[in-house]
Parts: C-alpha cells; sequence; structure tokens
C-alpha cells in the first residue's frame, strides 16, 4: 500500500469510516425494530387492562346497585 492510499483510508471519508457507520446503522435499526415491537406490545397490555378496568367498574357498578 502506497503512502497515498493510507492518507486517503484515513478520516471521514475513508472506507473503514463508512464501514463502521453502515454497521453503527444496522445496528440502530436493530434497536430501533426492537422497541417498536416492544412498545407494540406494550401497547397492547395497555388495552388489556383497560378493559379489565371496565369489567371491573361495570360489575362494581352493578353489586352498587344491587344494594
Amino acid at each position: 500500500m502506497s503512502r497515498k492510499q493510507r492518507r486517503d483510508d484515513i478520516g471521514a471519508d475513508s472506507r473503514d469510516e463508512r464501514v463502521r457507520l453502515q454497521m453503527r446503522i444496522r445496528e440502530l435499526e436493530h434497536d430501533k425494530r426492537r422497541l417498536e415491537i416492544r412498545c407494540l406490545g406494550l401497547e397492547s397490555e395497555i388495552d388489556d387492562l383497560k378493559a379489565e378496568r371496565a369489567c371491573l367498574r361495570a360489575a362494581t357498578e352493578k353489586e352498587r346497585s344491587k344494594s
């Protein structure tokens, strides 16, 4: 490798930097997707809990109205 080639492979425009950034992008995309899936799961859990709360409130109101 000539001195010129080695100097060109240093800095923000270097091949190694591009490869490093591409790997980081993939890593961030993977993390983003994992968090999106987790968020969907949590939103589903919230919906389930809201439905359960509504049923419990209805049952409580029904019991109160009997008294």
